[in-house]
């Protein structure tokens, strides 16, 4: 009996995200591997992200496997580090040893997979508010304007990180008396009691704390939970900053949207989980967005977008419209679904 053959994959790649990965899919949905893909991003990660990269490329993906296509969202990824990122994934999939892609390898930036993420829609709006933030419209797959997503010392207003600074400052408004009295303040003593070196002036201390921390934008960014929990609770300040941080992102999207009532994926953690943030956005979005939808991990879009380029790489070369997409019609659903059945497996 001949050896079976391994079904053709298509492959997905989110680099740079809190939990990056990078999977290979079949035709039927089926998910054949799937690996993690920790420090391999070119812009944030350094010298050795070619081979951690290869080391998941080759983790992930069958050995005798033919792949079809690659997608690689990378974090920062536009303008000239596009051609970075570009080079670091073609060498690290060629030190991985694995037959290279028949339709090449396609690098776009997280911003593009994560809306595919959310929406089978070739046009629409992702609305994003996790560590940073931003608003982007898409026309026919392609990113085509953004708004913010500047990073934390010139904008990402409404994110995480801004929501935690916006709370830090709350406090320190209290503590030296030019600003109203929160609940918001005993939890940032308490923070920067476990952050920064203690001193006598409470105000000092938070100080100290802050700088330590601002090295690391993400840390400083956990303290965007106690915000949103006390807005929950119903303080005055909190609330405050939490209806200011939707103000900013609703803004953000009426400029991307304009006139039209587009779908919109909601991405990050404050627009995915239940949050005070994602409830007044969604509130605002009712009258102005089309369909809304959450968007998925990143590296669903990624996949998605892969299987994409396969079923018009197969249309190109296909006798009549209907096997121009074979079985490489892959929805977001479906590709999620196999994730998860992945995931919930002992064995995975």
């Amino acid at each position: 009996m001949l050896p079976a053959v391994p079904a053709p994959v298509v492959v997905g790649a989110d680099i740079g995200g809190t939990s990056p990965r990078i999977a290979a899919i079949d035709g039927a949905g089926h998910l054949l591997g799937l690996a993690r893909a920790t420090g391999a991003n070119p812009h944030s990660s350094g010298a050795g992200a070619t081979a951690r990269l290869a080391a998941a490329i080759a983790e992930a993906v069958p050995a005798e496997a033919t792949v079809l296509a690659a997608t690689f969202g990378m974090a920062g990824s536009t303008g000239e580090h596009r051609t970075v990122a570009t080079r670091t994934a073609t060498e690290a999939w060629l030190a991985s040893g694995r037959p290279a892609p028949t339709h090449g390898i396609t690098v776009v930036t997280d911003i593009e997979i994560a809306f595919a993420a959310g929406t089978d829609d070739a046009d629409g709006v992702l609305l994003l508010s996790g560590t940073g933030a931003l608003a982007a419209r898409f026309t026919d797959h392609e990113l085509i304007e953004r708004i913010d997503g500047m990073g934390w010392l010139l904008g990402d207003e409404g994110s995480g990180l801004w929501l935690a600074l916006e709370g830090l400052r709350a406090a320190a408004r209290e503590l030296d008396r030019r600003g109203p009295a929160t609940a918001l303040t005993p939890h940032a003593l308490t923070w920067s009691a476990d952050h920064g070196r203690e001193q006598s002036d409470p105000r000092q201390q938070l100080v100290a704390a802050v700088a330590a921390q601002s090295a690391s934008p993400a840390r400083l960014g956990g303290f965007a939970r106690t915000v949103t929990r006390e807005a929950a609770a119903g303080d005055p300040v909190a609330t405050g900053i939490v209806e200011a941080a939707a103000a900013a992102l609703v803004r953000d999207f009426d400029v991307v949207a304009g006139s039209t009532s587009p779908t919109t994926v909601l991405a990050g953690s404050l627009l995915t989980s239940d949050t005070p943030v994602r409830a007044a956005v969604r509130a605002a979005l009712a009258t102005r967005a089309g369909t809304i939808t959450d968007a998925a991990h990143p590296i669903v879009g990624a996949l998605h977008l892969a299987a994409r380029t396969a079923a018009q790489a197969a249309g190109a070369h296909a006798a009549s419209a209907e096997s121009a997409t074979g079985s490489w019609r892959l929805g977001r659903d479906r590709i999620r679904r196999a994730l998860t059945e992945r995931e919930a497996s002992p064995c995975a």
